[in-house]
């Protein structure tokens, strides 16, 4: 077979795994339904920590999506909404868009039991961390 005929042929095949590959995290399995206790802590500051519930989903191509609702009193910013999560996964890397005002993006690590981030918030630091439910 003439090699202009095997190229395209190579390639189509390359393109399409490449395609059907999810991202490589085996703590967040595509498609499932995944639910975290979470808990925001600032930084440097004696506060009580914000804490929630995260439902969400990844799927094959490692887009996140699913709701956070607020276990915790004021001056949480959460407190008595539930909001959208949106984000991205990429290996062992993802960030998180929680949907209130001002926007607050969390960018951290997964783990096999849970995901570990910082975000800035109002102009302070905080670190989020969420345990996944079993």
């Amino acid at each position: 077979m003439p090699l202009t005929f095997l190229v395209p042929a190579i390639l189509s095949g390359a393109i399409a795994a490449a395609a059907s590959a999810a991202p490589a995290s085996p703590a967040l399995p595509p498609g499932q339904q995944l639910v975290y206790h979470c808990q925001w802590t600032q930084r440097y500051k004696m506060s009580t920590p914000w804490t929630g519930t995260m439902t969400i989903r990844v799927n094959d191509q490692g887009v996140v999506n699913g709701t956070y609702k607020s276990t915790s009193i004021k001056p949480d910013p959460f407190y008595g909404k539930i909001v959208t999560v949106t984000g991205g996964l990429s290996g062992d890397k993802i960030r998180l868009s929680f949907g209130i005002s001002p926007a607050v993006s969390v960018s951290g690590d997964v783990f096999q039991n849970g995901i570990s981030g910082v975000t800035t918030f109002n102009g302070g630091r905080f670190e989020f961390v969420a345990a996944r439910s079993q």
